[in-house]
């Protein structure tokens, strides 16, 4: 039996991905750096909002299972 080649992924890449993600970074980096106070609250919604849908999730999972 002949063994099957699984294909290998590409390592390069397209260049724009990369791009908006830099440029993300610096965007997030500038208002963390220009105001604190306001990426503090921004993230604190950001996360409250991560952690409402896991537990959300884990919720429906539960009674999913009985």
């Amino acid at each position: 039996m002949a063994k099957t080649q699984t294909p290998m992924m590409p390592t390069g890449g397209k260049v724009l991905p990369k791009l908006i993600c830099v440029l993300v970074g610096l965007v997030v980096l500038v208002i963390v750096v220009r105001h604190p106070s306001e990426a503090a609250a921004m993230f604190k919604v950001v996360g409250g909002a991560f952690v409402g849908v896991i537990e959300g999730l884990w919720t429906f999972v539960q009674r999913l299972a009985g």
